[in-house]
């Protein structure tokens, strides 16, 4: 870390191309400074760190156990207020408080940095990990500023398995009901493709400020951990939704023509403007949210507007057709043995399918066959 609280970039160079990454994304809970200029508890925010020190709008609470002894008690808080006042990126300790008892005392700790830059962080890391262990007595480190911390560091390290868990379930979901191997391996891929852009278009918009004073947003903002979870969580089963509408209906051609190639047109022929529209009316919900001032709803309504536009439109329109069209016939590809294994599910009454075509009759013309397989189009 930069001695300013930010994350070293790196650069990378592909062919001719030079771009720069973080080192390690940093994600924050949410303040007043994250607010609008205008609003009362952002001016309010920022006279108290013009007047006492960013660090003084997320003060953090150091509680100790004190021991029965008043001359042990005594020794014990003078060290650790002189341990807390040496430690790097604390700004000022404030004297022991103590309850009725003599039992507990709390001091409050101001750091040098604001609560959302990546050095707060770091102190609190460092308070537990190095400062509060030599403490030769029970504590434990409280506040605001302190939860905030906790909370986006669980986030950030369960986000690879929520991601993990959902795509492996809905995957084996997908499996048995198409019984395909690549079908599932397609939609994971190309939902994760839409959830990426969404996280993109937040970055741009929120972090790098594109077009951020639009939508009433004073600056660059950090993202608060919960967001891109929430964004994935929402995206992906929007994404599912339309993966299982379009494939449904392009196995069902395939099922009632197997031709690979023409069940991909009678597929998107189908569903095209019911996806289309139901995208539109998601994406005019989602927008209209922009108008709150809480900027992170703005960042989960562009998120979840951007996703939607870019799934409906290039991915389910474009991406998917163009796949399914190379995959041909091994798009339906699925192993004996694994055939044995899974369960035999007739949800989309494939049976009732096969039964329609044969009583077709092998004289009746491709388009009847189709249009009676098809549902009576």
């Amino acid at each position: 870390m930069l001695p300013d609280g930010r994350w070293p970039v790196l650069r990378h160079r592909v062919g001719g191309l030079s771009f720069r990454v973080p080192a390690r994304p940093h994600f924050v809970s949410p303040d007043t400074s994250r607010n609008a200029v205008s609003a009362d508890t952002r001016r309010a925010y920022d006279l108290i760190a013009a007047d006492y020190g960013p660090g003084a709008n997320g003060p953090v609470t150091v509680v100790v156990e004190l021991p029965a002894d008043s001359q042990e008690a005594s020794s014990l808080l003078s060290s650790t207020q002189s341990a807390l006042n040496s430690t790097a990126g604390v700004a000022a300790v404030s004297p022991p408080t103590l309850n009725s008892d003599d039992t507990v005392a709390l001091f409050t700790l101001v750091p040098t940095t604001a609560p959302q830059v990546a050095a707060t962080t770091e102190l609190v890391d460092d308070l537990r990990t190095d400062v509060l262990p030599t403490v030769p007595a029970r504590t434990y480190l409280v506040g605001t500023t302190t939860s905030y911390v906790d909370v986006t560091e669980k986030i950030a390290q369960r986000m690879p398995w929520l991601i993990l868990t959902v795509v492996a379930l809905s995957s084996v979901l997908l499996l048995v009901a198409f019984r395909s191997v690549l079908i599932p391996l397609k939609a994971a891929l190309l939902n994760l493709v839409s959830v990426g852009a969404a996280y993109g278009v937040v970055v741009a918009v929120f972090r790098w400020g594109w077009g951020s004073s639009l939508i009433g947003i004073d600056g660059k903002l950090p993202i608060p951990a919960f967001v891109p979870m929430l964004v994935f969580a929402i995206v992906f089963g929007l994404s599912m939704d339309y993966e299982v509408f379009l494939i449904s209906r392009v196995h069902e051609a395939w099922t009632a023509t197997g031709d690979a190639h023409r069940s991909v047109a009678i597929g998107i022929g189908g569903t095209g403007r019911v996806i289309t529209t139901a995208a539109a009316i998601m994406i005019a919900v989602f927008t209209s949210f922009v108008l709150d001032t809480d900027p992170t709803v703005k960042m989960l309504d562009i998120g979840m507007a951007a996703a939607v536009l870019i799934d409906a439109s290039v991915i389910r329109m474009v991406l998917v057709p163009a796949v399914m069209s190379l995959f041909d016939r091994r798009a339906w590809w699925l192993p004996r043995w694994l055939d044995g294994v899974l369960p035999h599910l007739d949800i989309e009454g494939t049976r009732h399918l096969a039964r329609a075509a044969s009583s077709c009759g092998p004289s009746a013309p491709a388009e009847d066959r189709e249009t009676s397989l098809a549902g009576g189009r």
